[in-house]
């Protein structure tokens, strides 16, 4: 049996610390990156939700399969910031977000939300330059 050796580029050994797993799937994105951009995507994507898990498991944000990427995101927003936000400012804009034009609309031509949290919805295109954070 072929012993497969696995590259380590060093770029994402910080994330050790962490969790292992995240700099297994940031290196695995890396060593896709020009072969394979889809494979790079995909990666990321789940590099970030499992980031998002362990900072909700940090913060004790009680959270299952079922719980969606923008509501864990959404709750440890709402964590960090104890309460001390306005809520107008904040908004979720997902794929599964109804009226998506709508809010976009919203977030170019009022005040408020300013603050943009983003799951499963292709941002690039969209110019906002108010959106303060996302």
């Amino acid at each position: 049996m072929k012993s497969e050796t696995v590259h380590r580029s060093g770029n994402f050994g910080f994330l050790a610390e962490h969790d292992s797993l995240f700099v297994e799937l940031a290196e695995a994105a890396e060593r896709a990156f020009s072969s394979d951009p889809n494979t790079t995507l995909i990666k990321l994507r789940q590099l970030g939700e499992a980031m998002a898990q362990h900072l909700a498991a940090l913060c004790v944000i009680e959270f299952d399969e079922q719980t969606s990427q923008s509501d864990l995101l959404y709750d440890a927003f709402k964590d960090l910031y104890n309460g001390q936000y306005n809520e107008a400012a904040v908004a979720k804009i997902t794929g599964q977000s109804d009226k998506v034009d709508q809010l976009i609309r919203r977030y170019k031509n009022e005040r408020y939300p300013n603050i943009a949290i983003t799951v499963d919805l292709l941002t690039t295109g969209i110019d906002v330059p108010h959106i303060c954070k996302m």
